[in-house]
């Protein structure tokens, strides 16, 4: 490599950087420069935190859909049971009409209208079977209970999922912390405090380096 100011090198960005990637420091114990390998300088940490990140956004994203499916089958739930409430009071007009319908045969059985009684029975008999195909198609969505069901099952599921998120997450920052307590740098490094005379101290070991700040 030919000889270049530290101004001069190229910049990398923190996602660019590999195990092997040499960083210039000054060894401030010996008053001399050396050098040392990202790897070395920040261990496996950044290569976890990724791991983690990549996860989390898998995760995010299958919480998403899901969110997405359940909220569709909870809609379509509600417009069937929109529909069984109509049938329901649908029969119950019914049973109301038939009532009505009772209590006239009866009076009609204390004035012993034969021919009266007999054109209600039938009429009463019309309505019974009315009802029977009612209640039969009432029955025909008895599998709402199983889509129901099968809902609460992922709305479980969704919520086991959103706590192992919380705690991935919670890992995530106890990782940060610990890169920075391993680096013995506790402050804030901005762009207008950055010159070729900044340096950061870095301690791996009992040793203390500095590493090196471009303009």
């Amino acid at each position: 490599m030919p000889n270049l100011k530290l101004t001069e090198l190229e910049t990398l960005s923190g996602i660019s950087f590999t195990s092997n990637d040499l960083l210039y420091i000054v060894d401030e114990d010996t008053n001399s420069s050396k050098k040392i390998t990202f790897n070395t300088l920040a261990g496996a940490s950044i290569t976890s935190l990724s791991a983690y990140n990549q996860q989390n956004t898998s995760n995010v994203l299958f919480l998403s859909a899901a969110i997405d499916i359940n909220t569709s089958n909870i809609s379509n739930e509600g417009l069937e049971l929109d529909n069984l409430e109509n049938r329901v009071n649908t029969i119950s007009g019914v049973v109301d009409d038939n009532t009505t319908k009772i209590l006239a045969v009866s009076t009609l059985a204390e004035n012993n209208t034969n021919a009266g009684i007999t054109t209600d029975i039938l009429e009463v008999s019309g309505q019974v079977v009315e009802l029977s195909a009612n209640f039969l198609a009432i029955e025909d969505n008895d599998g709402i209970q199983t889509t129901i069901q099968s809902t609460t099952a992922n709305v479980d599921f969704l919520s086991g999922s959103i706590d192992t998120n919380t705690t991935s997450t919670n890992h995530n920052t106890l990782h940060i912390a610990n890169i920075r307590t391993l680096s013995g740098f506790s402050g804030t490094v901005t762009t207008a405090s950055v010159t070729q005379t900044k340096h950061v101290p870095i301690v791996i070991g009992s040793t203390t380096y500095k590493l090196l700040l471009a303009d």
